[in-house]
């Protein structure tokens, strides 16, 4: 059943002015648009913009997994967090050009030592061999627009892609 023969027509002797064809097309539209709106409220709630499964991001390397948010709002706080199973000494190099685009407020526990190498920023943790050691790097973002970099912990690497939204 077409929408044209489910819509009553009642003639009346106003002179009104009615384009029946075009309040048609105005109800779709409102349909389609609030389809629209529904599917951006459920990707919002997922995590398009930022906490959510669309944007928690997981990398394994061996015995070290690697944890951050793919998409970010300018100048929010954000957690890159790695988990290091039976490593004694930990070294985390970080590029320049990625940190760029951060701010680092803190780390947690807090490097040992942190020297400037070949483009890098390099820290330096010494921790317990035996089990599980988890360091977190609380960085704020400073520009808008997409974020890239090798993060290298022990010698593996791990490709961050981010999007920072203004």
């Amino acid at each position: 059943m077409s929408a044209n023969n489910a819509i009553e027509r009642v003639s009346h002797s106003l002179t009104l002015e009615e384009d029946l064809p075009l309040h048609i097309k105005g109800w779709k539209t409102q349909k389609v648009g609030g389809l629209l709106i529904l599917i951006l409220m459920l990707l919002t709630a997922l995590g398009l913009f930022g906490e959510g499964p669309l944007s928690a991001r997981k990398i394994v390397n061996g015995d070290i997994i690697v944890e951050y948010e793919r998409y970010l709002r300018y100048q929010k706080e954000m957690d890159v967090s790695l988990r290091l199973s039976n490593q004694a000494n930990v070294q985390v190099a970080i590029p320049i050009e990625y940190l760029d685009c951060f701010k680092i407020e803190k780390i947690v526990p807090e490097a040992n030592e942190s020297i400037i190498s070949d483009g890098k920023v390099v820290y330096t943790f010494n921790v317990d061999k035996t089990g599980e050691t988890i360091l977190h790097f609380y960085l704020h973002a400073q520009k808008p627009g997409s974020a890239k970099g090798t993060w290298e912990v022990n010698h593996h690497n791990f490709q961050i892609n981010q999007f920072i939204y203004p």
